[in-house]
């Protein structure tokens, strides 16, 4: 959870400018930091003699933004089997050349890189995952991920030595799009025909952040929808607040020193 704590705050660091990244990541961490940026992808690399982490950034947008962002179709690629979307590979692709650059020039090793990224970043973060085969992260976290696989290509990835852990907050509506509903099932419904493509899948293994703020691993189906429920009822923030990243930061934060306080370390 320790490790978790520290990328839900990289997440939320890497929207900021590159002043307040250098402050956190060099003087707080004591971490050497690199910024990657290429044709609107964003990341920034941490690294120390013994630990990386490659933090990508999400897009600053209002939830209309994202739900275009996430329109998009399934295409195949060659480091792929099975199909992606097609906005978040490109947005992957433009910039992986760049990110494997920095990563041979800090000379990161196996075993050391962490990956992670809040919202859209979290498909970029993914992607890195599925189709850099020379530096493979031995955890990628993320917190608010849209899906980004088909169905095969999810089987494929869980089917690897890929560590993929999700956060998902009670009602945020990011880590269901796009829509996971068959295209039979979603065509006589206009409105969701319109907002998301169909027949997507997520891979990795879910952690949710219940109404308590609670976190669960891999919970029922009805146990969400029952708390989502609650989540409604006892909603007091803004509308869309359960996709905040500061909101995930806060709510890792808080279970992390419970924890801690639970083991005596407090």
């Amino acid at each position: 959870m320790n490790n978790h704590l520290q990328l839900v705050h990289a997440s939320e660091l890497a929207y900021a400018s590159t002043d307040k990244i250098e402050a956190t990541v060099i003087n707080d961490w004591g971490f050497n930091v690199d910024h990657l940026d290429r044709n609107d992808s964003q990341a920034f690399l941490a690294t120390n003699t013994t630990r990386a982490i490659l933090a990508f950034r999400g897009t600053e947008k209002n939830l209309a933004d994202i739900i275009t962002d996430c329109k998009g179709r399934k295409v195949r690629h060659s480091k792929l089997v099975g199909r992606g979307h097609e906005g978040f590979i490109d947005g992957y692709s433009s910039i992986s050349r760049e990110i494997d650059t920095a990563l041979h020039d800090r000379k990161v090793k196996l075993g050391e890189l962490s990956v992670t990224g809040h919202s859209l970043a979290g498909a970029l973060a993914q992607l890195f995952t599925a189709m850099d085969t020379e530096f493979k992260p031995f955890e990628t976290v993320t917190f608010g991920s849209p899906r980004v696989f088909d169905s095969t290509a999810a089987k494929w990835f869980n089917s690897g030595d890929n560590v993929l852990i999700r956060y998902e907050n009670n009602n945020d509506i990011v880590p269901h799009l796009p829509t996971s509903l068959p295209g039979w099932l979603v065509i006589p419904v206009p409105v969701l025909k319109y907002i998301t493509p169909t027949g997507y899948r997520h891979a990795g293994v879910r952690r949710y952040i219940d109404t308590c703020g609670r976190i669960h691993h891999e919970p029922s189906v009805w146990y969400r929808a029952r708390d989502s429920v609650f989540g409604v009822i006892e909603h007091t923030g803004p509308l869309f607040g359960d996709h905040y990243k500061e909101h995930y930061h806060r709510l890792i934060g808080r279970s992390w020193m419970l924890l801690t306080r639970q083991a005596g370390t407090l």
